[in-house]
């Protein structure tokens, strides 16, 4: 006779199911019983069977003592800064909104284990161009980035600043990014090309710089993250000497501007525009040539992208603390595929350490949080 659970959390079930994608409706279906009877044991006014619960965890990748956990701090709406807002669908929204839910309870749980780097963004009110460009400038200096060179790797500079980042595979292209502001912030970013992505990133360091503590949207506050995006990546100074504008039009130098700065031709001729290096109608000439020629999409001369290092890095340092990962899958109560799903690695087979190239992650001995 299967073991008729002791405490069960109706919200977990919700946001297991949110995660997939899934409807009341559909996960009914899956497991054979009504939507109305999924509702009534998410509100918590009913609980399942010990065998109903068993069938819940296989379809939503979870083990049965998930739902005995208590509630995380859920990601709500209207605290996140989504690109294409207005457009995207609410179940979209919902379903990230439950992955960056679990990927963040991934992080407090590491956190007993290990100090990950401490939050260094600061807060910046800006809304003016020129007082957006001093942001991005004060930013750089803080992270030590100068005043005239590429940023090297996108994802590193974020993660030392103490902001995980975790891509969420096969989001719908309704969703660009989104970032969280809190007591730990959060980056989820779409899988997109390199130069994109790195762009994604900072635009969203943009939001959190600039937008953190604002319920709702500040005025404008995407094209706002946009121009913060592109002093990060483009500093006014080394751009304007850098850029060259040429009676006849090449794309060649353009790509070199490229493969030297590594984020896109188009963000580098609106930079351009942006800055009055070039007038309207070149910007729109230039613009309707990258259309034609395919490249708004797929623009050629992409470089290796710029991936997360600070979850990989972290699994790596818990092995010889006596800690192996499938501790914390327990602990969560995950399964390995909602693991690999959350985080984007794969369980190791090997517990070898790993060299630290984002911080050193130094042991809290005996720290654990007590949990609710």
């Amino acid at each position: 006779m299967r073991e008729v659970p002791k405490r069960f959390t109706g919200a977990r079930l919700r946001l297991a199911r949110q995660r997939c994608g899934r409807s009341q409706v559909d996960l009914g279906a899956l497991v054979n019983v009504s939507h109305a009877f999924i509702g009534y044991l998410e509100a918590g006014h009913k609980s399942p069977s010990g065998l109903l619960l068993e069938a819940l965890g296989q379809a939503l990748e979870v083990e049965k003592g998930f739902f005995a956990l208590p509630v995380p701090e859920e990601f709500r709406d209207e605290e996140c800064h989504f690109r294409r807002r207005q457009s995207t669908p609410v179940g979209v929204r919902t379903q990230v909104l439950a992955h960056a839910t679990l990927f963040g309870e991934f992080v407090e749980c590491l956190e007993n284990f290990l100090v990950l780097p401490p939050q260094q963004v600061p807060t910046i009110r800006a809304s003016t161009v020129e007082q957006i460009e001093r942001a991005a400038d004060h930013c750089r200096h803080q992270y030590g980035l100068g005043d005239d060179l590429p940023v090297t790797n996108m994802a590193r500079v974020l993660e030392r600043a103490g902001v995980p980042i975790t891509r969420f595979e096969g989001l719908s292209d309704k969703v660009d990014a989104f970032s969280r502001f809190g007591q730990r912030s959060l980056v989820v970013l779409n899988d997109k090309t390199a130069s994109r992505s790195r762009w994604d990133m900072a635009h969203e360091l943009g939001h959190l710089v600039m937008h953190a503590g604002i319920v709702g949207d500040a005025p404008d506050p995407e094209q706002q993250a946009h121009r913060f995006a592109a002093a990060f990546l483009l500093p006014r100074s080394a751009f304007v000497q850098e850029f060259q504008v040429s009676r006849y039009w090449s794309w060649e130098p353009l790509f070199r501007l490229k493969n030297r700065w590594h984020v896109s031709v188009g963000a580098i001729l609106r930079r351009a525009f942006d800055l009055g290096l070039i007038d309207a109608l070149r910007y729109r000439q230039a613009y309707k040539g990258l259309s034609a020629k395919g490249w708004l999409r797929n623009e050629p001369g992409e470089f290796p992208s710029d991936e997360p290092e600070l979850v990989r890095v972290a699994l790596a340092a818990l092995p010889p603390l006596g800690v192996e990962v499938r501790d914390v899958i327990r602990e969560l109560g995950w399964q390995p595929s909602l693991f690999a799903a959350v985080t984007g690695q794969a369980l190791p087979e090997d517990t070898k350490r790993e060299s630290d190239r984002v911080i050193s992650l130094a042991v809290v001995r005996g720290r654990r949080r007590a949990k609710g």
